[in-house]
């Protein structure tokens, strides 16, 4: 008999929600202890110092934990119309707002084509797929953005050292083994792109060795 335990993704969804909501919660408690004897204590500059840096991580863990839930919520978007050009000037925005620098080449032959999605969320996409370039390595980074067969395409060209499988990196979250990953990043990704009436697809050119990711909408 298998050991495997097999739990529907929704249940390991709610499980991971309300575990955050409770580990938050007892972290708010224990900064509101190390407020308290920060205000109490006297004449100990060492212990206050220790008490500050405490605090701090404890935000940090309790952030983290936040995110951890809303990545694995079902995407709340808010679409309007909006130009596809207008969205790939946020796109080309999206490196100056990162801590670490990205160097990409751009293009575009967009006209005056409508869709409706909503900016802000793939605003977060598109910063997630330059934070995964920068962790594997991706090199000579090109970004474009045109229109075909009626739809509007957003593409990212990275170069790689080596092949690459990504057909299933998206629809395989939890399983990152890389320290403070979860595996949800392109499993997010996609999900908020179809949220947004578009489709999310990756392949490896083998002849190119480029990895290509492809966000499509359609014009309105």
């Amino acid at each position: 008999m298998s050991s495997d335990i097999c739990i529907p993704l929704p249940h390991v969804a709610s499980f991971i929600r309300l575990l955050t909501h409770d580990v938050r919660n007892n972290l708010s408690g224990l900064d509101l202890e190390a407020a308290y004897l920060s205000e109490v204590m006297t004449g100990d500059d060492e212990a206050k110092d220790s008490l500050k840096r405490l605090r701090t991580q404890i935000h940090t863990i309790a952030n983290e934990m936040k995110e951890l839930s809303s990545k694995i919520a079902d995407p709340r978007v808010t679409r309007i119309p909006i130009l596809a050009r207008d969205l790939f000037l946020i796109w080309r925005d999206i490196p100056m707002t990162m801590e670490k620098p990205v160097t990409a080449e751009w293009s575009e032959t967009l006209g005056e084509e409508n869709i409706e999605v909503d900016p802000m969320s793939l605003s977060k996409v598109f910063a997630e797929l330059f934070r995964n370039a920068q962790v594997f390595g991706g090199d000579g980074l090109k970004a474009s953005s045109f229109v075909k067969e009626a739809y509007a395409f957003f593409e990212l060209r990275e170069n790689k050292s080596e092949p690459v499988e990504p057909q299933e990196w998206q629809d395989k979250p939890l399983l990152s083994s890389r320290r403070g990953a979860y595996g949800l990043g392109l499993w997010l990704v996609k999900r908020t792109v179809e949220a947004n009436g578009g489709t999310f697809s990756q392949a490896y050119d083998e002849n190119s060795e480029i990895l290509i990711t492809s966000l499509r909408f359609p014009i309105s």
